[in-house]
């Protein structure tokens, strides 16, 4: 009897770090999926100042394009560019 006293003892101690261990990983778990979501949250974030750099970017562009005086070509070619973009929202528009 002592000898199945003494396995069960074992079973149960062994029993035991196996919930623990399971807690343990239930919380990291829980801990990496809030990084996870903080992570995503400062990709789209960083997404987003992107899309609004590359627009200063084009804007600033324009823009030094329209003030030299060398470039008339290229500002006449930007200027077709928008034009032609807000004909296609106009067609979007109107369909």
């Amino acid at each position: 009897m002592d000898y199945l006293s003494k396995l069960l003892a074992e079973i149960e101690s062994k029993f035991n770090k196996i919930i623990k261990i399971n807690n343990n990983l239930k919380d990291e778990n829980i801990l990496l999926r809030e990084k996870n979501e903080k992570l995503l949250q400062e990709i789209k974030n960083k997404e987003s100042e992107i899309i609004e750099l590359k627009e200063k970017i084009y804007k600033l562009k324009i823009f030094n394009t329209f003030e030299s005086e060398k470039d008339n070509k290229e500002a006449k070619n930007r200027i077709n560019e928008l034009v032609r973009g807000i004909d296609k929202c106009i067609s979007l528009l109107n369909d």
